[in-house]
């Protein structure tokens, strides 16, 4: 599933037209690590403390083979000072070359305190230091994808029940490359070589389908794992591909697991395509009715999802520093078309901003929409309408700059944000910034669960002088 995004931020660091790792988004540098830590643990079966010990030194001196390259892994804490090799084909050199040249470095970048530098690593958090977990990562990504989690140990577990009635050859190749004990590491690696290594793979590949395919009486023997995965390696699920056909499937899986492994295909393209309509709806609540006319235009024709799970799954985005990538909230801020509020008097004050739905805690409320100008400009704004601040909202941008965004320059739109009125101890949402497009956007997000017809406040940072021109902290 991920293979797919994985091939095209790849894209983007090679042949014309290659940008450097600086101009991918952190979350591209973050699915490159965890798909390149997949491959080592679930394509050549690694145990996780192969990535968490594997060296730049262990990297540099790969050995250049006729099928690829192998990295030894001397410190991996696995196997009793067995070395652990891994074998790579061309194509993935340069996968593990371009995140070691381009997507490492940008995580040093991340590390402002110099706290324990992972230097000597080949493999970095994305603050630059030790990953002492790769399993969570491995986790994350399929949480990422809403795939079930498959750890290392299940991967191994069933190439282990596949390789049972292999050869004696290519049997012993397979316990080499996995090696469990120190006593399995006395028997079998005497003589290991990176050649061992690369028929290992070979073996391995021959098991998952990619070189050769298991058909006939030996179909119903493999084990259903691996049969999965055998079906995955033609037929990735993906948002938008049709289910392989019925001959398919049972030349893949075997007549034993066919009927388990379409149905495991169809729920996991579900759960993707409902993940689909979250991600694209992410930042503010959608209505079940805006759900289900985007469902409409996808086109879908079966395995379609259904507007009240998606309503019933969905929530505020788990970091706010992603915010502005969700299209529907971009959409909401071209069109300034923002849902469940509504304007009213209120009593000796005069009008304020109310909620006509309930908000979690998280969510975007609306923006403060307006005209971009210097706080010098805001400032003279201010003196001349005679108005303190009542359309005029200033801020400090992300280069710590003084800025001001006058909101009374769209007399013919309606602006929820200049309408929401100040209190310090009732406050509900909180102002954000984000840049989108080169444009300061600033956004309401809820601090904490609003109830419907509840009036929306925020803290306008009187004491602290905003209204001076001074500009509130946005972070």
């Amino acid at each position: 599933v991920a293979f797919k995004d994985f091939m095209a931020i790849m894209g983007k660091l090679q042949g014309p037209g290659a940008v450097t790792g600086d101009c991918l988004t952190k979350n591209e540098c973050l699915l490159v690590l965890y798909y390149l830590e997949a491959v080592v643990m679930l394509k050549l079966l690694q145990r996780p403390g192969v990535v968490a010990n594997m060296t730049v030194e262990d990297w540099e001196g790969r050995i250049r083979k006729e099928n690829g390259v192998c990295v030894a892994v001397k410190e991996h804490k696995t196997a009793a000072s067995q070395v652990a090799e891994v074998p790579l084909s061309d194509e993935q050199e340069l996968w593990f070359d371009l995140y070691f040249s381009e997507v490492r470095p940008v995580f040093f970048k991340e590390n402002r305190t110099g706290d324990n530098v992972a230097f000597d690593y080949f493999f970095v958090s994305s603050s630059g230091r030790p990953i002492y977990n790769p399993s969570n990562d491995l986790k994350r990504l399929h949480d990422k994808y809403n795939l079930r989690s498959v750890t290392c140990g299940t991967a191994r577990r069933a190439f282990e029940t596949a390789a049972k009635n292999l050869p004696e050859v290519e049997r012993n190749a397979v316990a080499r490359l996995l090696g469990h004990t120190p006593e399995t590491a006395e028997k079998n690696y005497r003589m290991r070589t990176p050649a061992d290594a690369f028929l290992a793979q070979g073996v391995l590949d021959q098991l998952t389908g990619k070189t050769r395919q298991v058909s006939g009486g030996d179909s119903t023997r493999v084990d259903v794992e691996v049969a999965y995965t055998n079906l995955e390696q033609f037929y990735p699920v993906t948002v938008e591909g049709p289910p392989p056909k019925r001959a398919r499937r049972n030349e893949l899986c075997g007549s034993e697991h066919e009927r388990h492994c379409y149905d495991r295909w169809r729920s996991e393209q579900l759960k993707l395509r409902e993940q689909h309509a979250l991600d694209h709806f992410a930042g503010q609540q959608p209505s079940e009715s805006t759900i289900q006319k985007w469902i409409d235009k996808q086109g879908w024709a079966t395995n379609i999802p259904q507007a009240p799970v998606i309503l019933k799954q969905w929530k505020p985005v788990a970091d706010l520093d992603f915010v502005m990538d969700s299209s529907y909230v971009q959409k909401l801020i071209l069109a300034q078309n923002w849902k469940g509020l509504t304007v009213r008097t209120v009593p000796d004050t005069g009008e304020g901003v109310f909620t006509t739905r309930p908000f979690q805690t998280g969510e975007v409320v609306c923006e403060y929409h307006g005209q971009l100008v210097s706080r010098e400009d805001g400032m003279a704004i201010s003196s001349t309408s005679g108005i303190r601040a009542g359309h005029l909202f200033f801020y400090k941008n992300q280069q710590k700059k003084a800025m001001c965004i006058d909101a009374q320059c769209h007399p013919m739109k309606f602006n929820y944000g200049r309408l929401i009125r100040h209190s310090s101890k009732k406050a509900n949402i909180r102002p954000r910034l984000y840049v989108h497009n080169d444009r300061d956007i600033i956004l309401f997000i809820a601090t904490k669960s609003i109830l419907n017809d509840e009036e929306i406040l925020y803290d306008y940072g009187s004491m602290c002088k905003s209204f001076a021109g001074k500009g509130l902290q946005l972070n």
